[in-house]
């Protein structure tokens, strides 16, 4: 009888560990992708006149001395200088640095519930007479869907001022919406949400960079980025292929918690108590040939 009970409580093991491994469902996940390279860009503005003949595009931008600096979040700063024009840039008033991240290292069946864009940076204003620091409202760390992921496209209208980016713009930390005034004076690390929730495919776009802008021209004003990177919160309930692996650099991607894996577990866990079983019967059969004799 004992042996009987202890092959029940084998069996009862058995269906908790099947149950225990089918029933993890999907939850939210969060992932931060890190950025993975950067180009010094430009802008292009197109003018807008209804009274008369408009001015050619101006295209513009400034000098950031060590781009790669904000690759990794170590207190190393890529320095944005727009007073220096770069090639390519006849004109300039800011800078412009063109930020990839990590891509396809999400399952392709998730849904993106929520992205948040980072930014660790500082800018300083040098002010003539000792006045003190005017905010800069153009100051962005955004995510953007650019037609060339080199270069901001936007017009501007001259008898009514407005301004409009002739680009996909998903938001962020961009003025006046979410952010409102300058980085601190000292490296600070600052956040918002996009205003604009994008799909994986977008996320994935070859073409979709966190666009950010320090400095102004004329104005004297220069900035620092340690590092910008996106915090990206998906669902994962339709998962059924674990994400591709990313080998350089590493990304930080929870494992899926449904398809490939759970009946990987599923099935390592079934076998494991079936050889359980094949066991004790083993030794049940031999005690009764035993005690036979």
């Amino acid at each position: 009888m004992k042996k009987i009970s202890l092959l029940s409580l084998v069996l009862s093991i058995t269906m908790l560990s099947l149950v225990s491994s089918t029933s993890t469902n999907a939850a939210t996940q969060t992932v931060r992708l890190n950025p993975t390279s950067v180009v010094v860009g430009t802008s292009k503005a197109t003018f807008i006149d209804p009274n008369q003949t408009p001015p050619p595009p101006l295209v513009s931008g400034g000098e950031i001395q060590n781009p790669n600096n904000a690759l990794v979040e170590d207190g190393q700063v890529a320095f944005f200088n727009p007073v220096n024009f770069i090639s390519g840039a006849p004109n300039n008033s800011d800078s412009y640095l063109y930020v990839d991240y990590q891509k396809n290292s999400i399952c392709e069946q998730a849904v993106i519930t929520g992205v948040v864009v980072h930014a660790r940076w500082s800018q300083q204003t040098v002010n003539e007479g000792g006045d003190p620091p005017v905010d800069q409202q153009d100051v962005a760390a955004g995510l953007f869907l650019l037609n060339d992921p080199t270069q901001l496209n936007y017009s501007f209208n001259l008898s009514t001022f407005a301004y409009t980016v002739n680009e996909q713009v998903f938001g962020g930390l961009i003025p006046p919406t979410v952010y409102n005034g300058s980085p601190s004076s000292t490296l600070t690390h600052e956040f918002a949400p996009v205003q604009t929730l994008p799909t994986l495919s977008e996320l994935n776009n070859s073409n979709t960079r966190i666009y950010v802008t320090l400095g102004e021209n004329p104005g004297g004003t220069t900035g620092e980025l340690d590092s910008t990177w996106l915090e990206v919160t998906y669902d994962d309930s339709a998962c059924t292929t674990p994400p591709p692996v990313v080998v350089d650099p590493p990304a930080t991607v929870a494992p899926p918690k449904t398809g490939t894996t759970s009946i990987t577990v599923v099935l390592i866990s079934t076998l494991i108590a079936l050889g359980g079983i094949i066991l004790m019967a083993r030794a049940i059969l031999t005690d009764k040939k035993k005690s036979v004799k």
